[in-house]
């Protein structure tokens, strides 16, 4: 007979996960603990352990955490979408490619889990065509995640296709309004579209959410430079 508790540790990394989604990371981290402590085998302890060291910036902890749960199995999405994210904390974005990559090779049934490991692939890479793909994927999974709305929408303004830019970044700005990037390229895209006010609540909002951005205060300072010079509502003068 096992001598471990899973009942007890289910049902201690469905609160970590709970405190995790409620910002309380010292709280998610405890009760994590107390799960891979309850059981050792459990996947789901550690992944969410490993989430609430990287939110608390114990980096270090986070390796050891996922190094242990990979012991136990390297078959697993999440686990792999975890390690990817850690990696893009520490800087070793070739490896966090490699990991993501890994995770969607893997096509976790949640969608979710695979939707994200798509996006945050999308996030790393230089390559235009492949972030659409990408990200026109995880659309067809997840058509309400901010981040993906606001990637998709960034891959078509880069395009310069302005008109299918908008709703996407409208719709992630709604979801999430507390994310900086889509209002920015609201700004650019209503810019290029010549509807100028709108524009320029966008710009504003986003140096809010971002404040010291210099990238976002030069978009905002080059669209009120338009409306001073004489910009109309309706005719594009300046493209981002």
């Amino acid at each position: 007979m096992s001598q471990y508790n899973r009942p007890r540790a289910v049902a201690l990394a469905q609160q970590a996960w709970d405190a995790l989604r409620q910002g309380r990371w010292a709280a998610a981290r405890e009760a994590a603990q107390q799960a891979v402590e309850a059981d050792p085998t459990l996947i789901d302890g550690y992944r969410t352990l490993g989430y609430a060291q990287v939110a608390l910036e114990d980096l270090a902890g986070a390796r050891q955490t996922y190094e242990r749960a990979f012991a136990l199995t390297r078959e697993d999405p999440w686990l792999w979408l975890a390690r990817g994210i850690l990696e893009t904390h520490e800087g070793h974005l070739d490896r966090a490619v490699a990991s993501y990559r890994e995770a969607i090779r893997l096509h976790s049934p949640e969608p979710r889990i695979h939707a994200e490991a798509l996006w945050r692939l999308a996030d790393l890479l230089h390559d235009v065509d492949e972030e659409q793909r990408l990200l026109e994927e995880a659309y067809a999974l997840e058509p309400g995640n901010a981040q993906v709305l606001s990637g998709l929408g960034e891959v078509y303004r880069r395009r310069g296709e302005y008109e299918r830019a908008v709703p996407l970044l409208r719709q992630a700005r709604a979801h999430n309004p507390t994310l900086a990037i889509p209002a920015y390229g609201l700004a650019l895209s209503l810019a290029a579209l010549g509807q100028w006010q709108a524009a320029q609540a966008e710009a504003q909002e986003a140096v809010r959410l971002r404040p010291g951005h210099a990238q976002f205060e030069k978009a905002a300072r080059a669209i009120e430079h338009a409306i001073a010079q004489g910009a109309a509502e309706g005719q594009p003068a300046w493209r981002g």
